[in-house]
């Protein structure tokens, strides 16, 4: 992949991104802790932000004195407060997590969804997926999974649907010289199995949605972006460390 990059690139299995972004978040009375998303979903709202603003090209922001990384930290941030705020008033019993309830209400803005408050935080709950196919186990976030079976109609399509996307990430990585004896190797193996299938899910979301930005003079699945590479984190020795 090139210095830059558009969703298109990004949602292929042989992409070298990696699998998690972290955002820094100080909440007034509270140590400051790290929200944790998808590497994917942070790019889709980042060429989200791009296509409003009507450019082709994250260059063209530049020249026109709009920081979009600048931009896009303090709307995910923000974003993480509410979810904070509404904790404070959150009476259910389930465990609620904050990174996960942020990424629900990310994607709910990339994909123009009412802002569904209180209901819309969620546990750290996913739906574990062995496909057959692949004869790979995946795991889809929960908040994920609830869309799939919405958009599909029923749990049996929906499962048909990621038995057949992640048969699609295998023979990408297969065909790119990236798996050899079953294993991930090279710059694919930064992102795991699990959020290659989420790239690709996220993707389809975003392609059958009615936003505008699909159809901007540039859509929202081409708009080329530089890569964040001090935002992205990558896993060694079982800590999490930015680049």
């Amino acid at each position: 992949m090139t210095e830059k990059f558009n969703l298109k690139e990004l949602s292929c299995a042989t992409s070298p991104v990696s699998s998690t972004a972290s955002i820094s978040l100080s909440i007034q009375g509270k140590l400051a802790n790290t929200i944790s998303i998808p590497t994917f979903l942070y790019y889709s709202m980042k060429a989200k932000a791009l296509a409003t603003l009507g450019v082709a090209d994250e260059q063209e922001a530049i020249d026109l004195g709009f920081d979009v990384k600048k931009h896009l930290m303090l709307d995910i941030r923000e974003l993480g407060k509410t979810v904070h705020r509404d904790l404070n008033v959150y009476t259910g019993e389930e465990k609620i997590y904050v990174s996960s309830s942020t990424q629900n209400r990310i994607l709910s803005k990339v994909l123009n969804e009412k802002d569904g408050g209180i209901k819309s935080l969620v546990s750290d709950k996913s739906e574990p997926v062995n496909a057959y196919k692949t004869k790979k186990n995946v795991t889809i976030p929960n908040h994920i999974y609830t869309r799939l079976i919405t958009l599909f109609g029923t749990k049996r399509t929906a499962k048909s649907y990621v038995h057949e996307a992640v048969s699609q990430i295998k023979d990408e990585l297969e065909d790119g010289g990236f798996l050899v004896n079953n294993k991930l190797v090279g710059e694919a193996a930064n992102s795991t199995w699990s959020k290659k299938l989420y790239n690709k899910i996220i993707f389809e979301f975003i392609s059958l949605s009615d936003i505008p930005e699909l159809d901007a003079d540039t859509s929202i699945l081409d708009i080329k972006m530089y890569r964040d590479y001090k935002v992205e984190t990558k896993a060694k020795n079982g800590l999490i460390k930015v680049k």
